[in-house]
């Protein structure tokens, strides 16, 4: 049952047929018993509590210490009311002695070094660098790798973290099919969904499985650089390495300004994943065309069978459009290949005497007869 209550009155009482509640808890340590875990705060409450104490004991000293303390002997007619705030104020008084002044420290510089120290160790203790908080670089890492490298250090000690964020996406994910039933038992409902160039509306009556007819997976989405320099910088790298080629580059520079110019460069490998997209959602067999480039129809299939061998994550059907793909893609090369022919070699020397040195007379009437096979032919 799904009950929503007060205090001696229910408000709502309905059946509710799933196994799991409508939403998703994501802990930092779960709870042994009860319900509420523990927080990364709560990790270091000691060390914030004393923070607090130390930042509250530095302002007062700040406020009753920082504007100098004045000594006047007593005896001396000093007219209080003229000490203000007012910088070079002139004080007049009646007496043998000046007053003095005393501008020591308001606060010991020892008190500034352990809160110091406290901050220090509020990152330490959870394993959270200040690159990662506050995108400060720390001090001695100046190179690309050195960063990276300090990254995955890092990222290993949130191995269980990271997991249990993982696993959180999975369950809402698997919530939202869930409360996509409910939803269209009364009405079919209706996503947009961004693609490279337009919004697809997708109606869940079109997608709709069963819980055994899919698998719900976690991957990165993207372990590109999100700024346009460090973007830069990493497909460069790739490109001149050999990892990726022109076009594959430019496609994941993936800049609005210059699409226009590189639109029709990397049109031929966008049309290509089109094309093997639709062949394997859909289950239709595509022919690939003459005047398309074969030789990267050819590579990207292959990619794709090697892919889908090595994870297992596609059926025999679809293996089968793949090789039918690639079989008609070889033809289409090698019936290419066959059109061009050999080069023509031009005029010919005349023909060799039949009854010259390079072999005996044949019988007469039969062309070509009496010569070496070569010459015959």
């Amino acid at each position: 049952m799904h009950s929503i209550c007060v205090d001696g009155t229910t408000l709502l009482r309905e059946p509710y047929a799933h196994d799991c509640f409508p939403f998703v808890i994501l802990y930092w340590e779960a709870p042994d018993e009860g319900f509420f875990g523990t927080g990364l705060a709560a990790e270091i409450k000691g060390i914030q509590y004393e923070i607090a104490r130390l930042l509250k004991t530095i302002q007062t000293a700040q406020i009753r210490m920082a504007g100098g303390r004045i000594f006047v002997p007593r005896g001396a007619k000093v007219d209080a009311a003229q000490f203000t705030n007012e910088p070079g104020v002139l004080i007049p008084y009646d007496g043998q002695r000046p007053p003095s002044t005393d501008t020591s420290p308001t606060v010991s510089p020892e008190l500034y070094q352990h809160l110091a120290q406290l901050k220090r160790d509020a990152y330490e203790i959870p394993g959270i660098s200040q690159l990662s908080a506050k995108s400060e670089k720390p001090a001695g890492l100046n190179s690309g790798v050195a960063l990276r490298t300090m990254q995955d250090v890092e990222s290993e000690r949130f191995v269980l973290k990271g997991q249990m964020y993982e696993n959180a996406f999975l369950e809402a994910a698997k919530i939202v099919v869930m409360l996509s039933r409910d939803l269209y038992a009364d009405n079919d409902v209706v996503v947009r969904a961004p693609g490279r160039k337009f919004v697809e509306s997708i109606r869940w009556s079109d997608v709709s499985l069963e819980d055994d007819q899919y698998v719900l997976q976690v991957f990165p989405t993207s372990q590109l650089p999100q700024t346009p320099e460090g973007r830069m910088q990493f497909v460069s790298e790739m490109e001149s390495k050999g990892y990726l080629s022109r076009e594959q580059a430019l496609m994941l520079f993936d800049y609005p300004d210059i699409e226009r110019f590189t639109s029709t460069l990397t049109a031929p490998s966008e049309a290509v994943e089109a094309l093997l997209d639709k062949m394997l959602d859909g289950g239709e067999p595509v022919v690939p065309e003459p005047f398309m480039n074969l030789q990267l129809c050819l590579s990207t299939a292959q990619g794709l069978f090697s892919q889908a061998q090595a994870n297992d994550d596609m059926d025999e059907e679809q293996l089968d459009l793949l090789r039918n793909f690639m079989t008609q893609t070889e033809e289409l090369l090698n019936v290419g290949n066959s059109n061009a022919g050999p080069v023509d070699p031009g005029p010919q020397p005349p023909a060799v005497d039949a009854g010259g040195p390079a072999g005996p007379a044949g019988p007469p009437g039969i062309p070509g007869a009496g010569l070496p096979p070569g010459l015959a032919a």
